[in-house]
């Protein structure tokens, strides 16, 4: 119960270090200033006053959220393929 070969940490730390390791650090520099603008998109949603500009922001906050799930996606899938490798 205390092997910790293919815990989440030491998947990550391999993650970090491995050949696509100055990606893997872009990705997620990446996915927290994507999701930064998506709460600025999300605050811009809420206070817009006309129906174009919901549908602007709200399309926009879409895009964001589709992102964000597209990055963590390739991060885990990343961290999985050592698992495999092994």
């Amino acid at each position: 119960m205390t092997d910790n070969k293919n815990g989440l940490f030491t998947l990550m730390t391999k993650s970090w270090n491995g050949p696509m390791g100055f990606w893997v650090k872009y990705a997620y520099v990446m996915t927290i200033v994507i999701f930064g603008v998506g709460v600025w998109v999300g605050i811009e949603f809420y206070h817009a006053q006309t129906v174009d500009d919901r549908v602007f922001w709200g399309v926009w906050l879409l895009v964001d959220i589709i992102a964000v799930g597209l990055l963590k996606i390739w991060l885990w899938m990343d961290m999985l393929g050592f698992v495999e490798r092994e």
